[in-house]
């Protein structure tokens, strides 16, 4: 009953994954970047058509930028016939008229955004009966609209596959999303029945206050409550447990904001309006706006939304990128994360002045120029690659870079954790020994708040999902012995 069939030697937690498959229809793969979420995920489809001596009618789900690499994949490794894959393109209307063409006996691929298009009334007609949902954090928000529309999608098919590395950013109170899509019954119908269950208001206290705002944490005992019920429904695999990896080197680089603009910025944050020269003021009139603003200023510009302007303050961030830079061999691949597109033109001048060539992956590029460009780096043509976590940090294999570079830090911990991923993950040790992630922080600012809270976040998920990870190998023996029994 072990036996797998697969084109591709499998590690040891896929093959655990292929065969936790046979015996849970709904099934999360919570795998760490790199551990191979994708050809597991092939091979639990191919045994599945294989299974029903035909292709079913599957969906697909994924991020924009790795719809294509799907349809490579699901030739290479599930073994279907390319012209049995249909990969959605274009407009509404185009998108609508391609499904309803579509025969039964294919697999259609598509991304989230779809799901706010009149295009998803036709997916869900055309009744799939298997979906995989690649990169499934993304559906988390019970209440978002791609969260109700894959609900709707798939309560009544015969396999769900959810893959992700990062099924919480670091709030227990996110796996609600996941659990509903897998098995509606484990965590409850009701989210805030779910919360009051398991969570208490810490600031409840405050609740009639002008400063109150909800504090949910976890009753004790909570959080190996909800993973010994998700247990069932889901696998989870650690890259340092399974996979051979480089040394990943941690570098730090403090600096510190030059006098006149450190004045600007706390002005800023005590003000909420900061001159920039005797004639030009910049306000914040909410919160999250002066936050954004005081993460421009510290990365050395800010941006005059009413006059459309983008005021540069001074290259202090800029200086320590090229010193970095610098102590890099030509031969060395580097990627530089980069949150502000704003900032791509000056970080490109940098590399010019040291002769490093740079290729981008950025939003708005089309499939063609975002595959050159990432072709142009993955072959070594070009030395430096420019992105943002957002556009260039899911399922693009980056290991040919031995360096990644920060310039700043954005909030969400999925995007850290992706944009982490691209040069760490299985097969970097084949390239190098070891890996050097460089984090450029801005001493007394926001900086350095973000980057604390996404390795608080990093440790809180890695604490729950251990807990998955334990429940859920003794929950795939004890499963797999009762098939093996039921079948003999």
């Amino acid at each position: 009953m072990t036996d797998i069939d697969s084109v591709l030697p499998l590690w040891e937690h896929q093959r655990r994954g292929v065969l936790f498959a046979r015996t849970c229809n709904r099934l999360g793969l919570f795998f760490d970047l790199g551990t191979g979420k994708s050809p597991t995920a092939a091979t639990i489809l191919r045994e599945h058509y294989a299974k029903h001596g035909k292709i079913v009618p599957t969906v697909i789900l994924a991020p924009k930028s790795v719809c294509h690499q799907w349809v490579d994949m699901l030739v290479k490794w599930a073994g279907v016939p390319r012209d049995k894959v249909v990969l959605l393109r274009g407009a509404g209307a185009q998108k609508q008229l391609a499904i309803r063409h579509t025969p039964k006996d294919s697999i259609i691929i598509c991304n989230y955004e779809m799901s706010r298009t009149a295009a998803w009334a036709s997916l869900v007609w055309w009744g799939p009966q298997v979906v995989v949902c690649d990169e499934a954090h993304k559906l988390k928000a019970y209440n978002s609209l791609a969260h109700k529309s894959v609900y709707m999608l798939t309560m009544h098919v015969q396999r769900l596959l959810l893959l992700t590395a990062t099924p919480t950013s670091g709030n227990l109170l996110d796996i609600y999303g996941l659990a509903r899509l897998l098995n509606e019954k484990v965590l409850g119908h009701n989210f805030m029945a779910f919360r009051n269950t398991y969570f208490v208001d810490i600031n409840a206290a405050r609740a009639r206050t002008q400063s109150y705002f909800p504090n949910w944490q976890p009753k004790k005992g909570a959080e190996t409550t909800i993973m010994d019920k998700l247990a069932p429904c889901c696998i989870k695999a650690r890259a340092f447990e399974c996979i051979d990896l480089p040394e990943k080197v941690i570098m730090e680089h403090i600096i510190e904001l030059p006098e006149k603009i450190a004045k600007m910025y706390k002005a800023l944050a005590k003000d909420w309006l900061v001159f920039i020269n005797e004639n030009t003021a910049v306000t914040a009139e909410f919160k999250i706006t002066q936050m954004m603003k005081l993460r421009q200023v510290a990365c050395g510009f800010i941006m005059d939304t009413e006059r459309g302007n983008t005021e540069w303050l001074d290259n202090f961030r800029l200086e320590k990128l090229e010193e970095i830079l610098e102590a890099i061999p030509e031969d060395e691949s580097v990627i530089i994360w980069v949150p502000f597109i704003a900032l791509y033109e000056r970080i490109a001048a940098v590399c010019a002045k040291l002769r490093m060539s740079v290729v981008y992956v950025k939003g708005g590029q089309t499939d063609k120029d975002r595959q050159t460009a990432i072709e142009c780096f993955t072959k070594r043509s070009m030395q430096v690659l420019i992105s943002n976590p957002q556009a260039g940090g899911a399922g693009l294999n980056l290991q040919v870079a031995r360096h990644a570079i920060w310039f700043a830090h954005n909030y969400n911990l999925s995007d850290h954790e992706q944009s982490e991923g691209r040069n760490f993950r299985g097969g970097s040790i084949d390239l190098h020994k070891s890996v050097v992630h460089h984090h450029i922080i801005a001493k007394g600012t926001v900086d350095e708040a973000v980057y604390a809270a996404l390795l608080l976040k990093k440790n809180n998920v890695d604490r729950l999902m251990q807990k998955v990870g334990e429940k859920s190998i003794d929950n795939l023996l004890t499963m797999l012995q009762k098939h093996v029994e039921a079948n003999t």
